[in-house]
């Protein structure tokens, strides 16, 4: 559940905390997942007094964002490094970097598109097949 404190004398405007289960609920990524992604750096979330993770507003945005780039089919790694280049998640990555996420993004562009070839493909022989049912009266 979200709490809202008074943000440090010179903050901007109120600062809301949300812990580990709300973001869970609003992302629809697991608890589980969520505690990797912190293990792997791309969550840094403080400890209250009570040891609970405790993450800020902005994370809701990163862990949406990963799961975005997951739901397109790509790896953690890749999703990770275009955080990092559009989420300002740590140090951008270096330009050799950046090529391992372009090769990653055109392999699965490539996967994509040999896909949609196949399902044209399956497309093509339902409609042939619905066509010669339709003609015979069916």
């Amino acid at each position: 559940m979200s709490r809202s404190s008074a943000p440090p004398e010179g903050g901007r405007g109120e600062v809301t905390d949300v812990l580990i289960g709300e973001l869970s609920e609003r992302t629809g990524v697991s608890t589980r997942m969520l505690r990797y992604y912190e293990k792997e750096g791309l969550l840094v979330p403080r400890r209250a007094a009570n040891g609970y993770r405790v993450y800020e507003e902005e994370d809701v945005e990163v862990v949406a964002g990963l799961r975005c780039l997951h739901d397109l089919g790509l790896d953690l790694r890749t999703s990770a490094e275009l955080a990092r280049l559009g989420c300002g998640l740590g140090a951008p990555p270096g330009s050799e970097d950046r090529g391992a996420v372009v090769r990653a993004i055109d392999a699965q562009l490539a996967a994509i598109t040999s896909r949609r070839r196949e399902l044209d493909a399956m497309a093509a022989t339902l409609d042939d097949l619905r066509g010669q049912l339709t003609s015979q009266g069916v």
